[in-house]
């Protein structure tokens, strides 16, 4: 799951509900995550 970048060790998973972006590598069974971003969504008030 995620994209797999070239140049760069692992994938990155985007999940746009909760505006996150996940770095992580897969090492057999093991997943070790290396970096989480999360962006404060800011809703237009009305």
């Amino acid at each position: 799951m995620g994209v797999q970048r070239h140049g760069i060790r692992g994938r990155l998973l985007i999940i746009p509900e909760v505006s996150m972006m996940v770095s992580y590598h897969v090492d057999g069974s093991n997943i070790h995550v290396m970096r989480v971003l999360h962006q404060k969504q800011k809703f237009p008030k009305g």
